[in-house]
């Protein structure tokens, strides 16, 4: 029996080479598929990659320039203020140097030409250079009060340059 089927295993050696032959056939044929689907998927995938960064890409570069417009505009906003703080304050010093120039011309003493405390420490030095006989206006509170009233204001101009004499009259 072992030799029959020793014989018949022989015999059937080319069939079964033909059936193996026919079985890796089919699965080479299989593992090339397979292959051409990998291959294929992989290419799909890398050109999605390619269109996602090339996206990723495209929106950095509007975000890149929004951002930009946005600092310009701020940075542009920011001047215009600055230049309209310059011009108010351009303005309120002209208000200032014609009131002061209507004053003198009145003969009046404007208050912006001398600060109270600067008034105070010239009053105290015209009162040590006095004589007995003679003295300001006011005393006390009222000093300064008196002495702002009772100043008049004479004003030339000279190299450009406006010169202001005051006079305080005394008792």
């Amino acid at each position: 029996m072992i030799e029959k089927m020793m014989e018949l295993n022989i015999k059937n050696l080319p069939e079964n080479q033909n059936d193996i032959e026919s079985m890796i056939k089919k699965q080479t044929s299989l593992i090339d598929g397979t292959l051409n689907v990998l291959r294929k998927t992989k290419t799909d995938v890398n050109n999605q990659f390619i269109k996602i960064d090339n996206q990723i890409n495209s929106i950095q570069n509007l975000m890149t320039n929004a951002i930009d417009v946005f600092r310009f505009s701020t940075t542009f906003q920011l001047i215009t203020m600055q230049i309209q703080t310059i011009l108010n304050e351009c303005e309120n010093t002209q208000t200032a140097v014609i009131n002061m120039l209507i004053d003198v011309n009145h003969q009046r003493i404007n208050p912006s030409l001398i600060k109270p405390s600067q008034l105070v420490k010239e009053i105290q030095n015209i009162k040590l250079k006095l004589p007995s006989k003679l003295k300001l206006r006011g005393e006390g509170e009222n000093e300064l009060k008196e002495a702002l009233k009772t100043m008049t204001a004479k004003g030339i101009i000279v190299d450009n340059k406006s010169v202001i004499n005051t006079e305080i009259p005394l008792l």
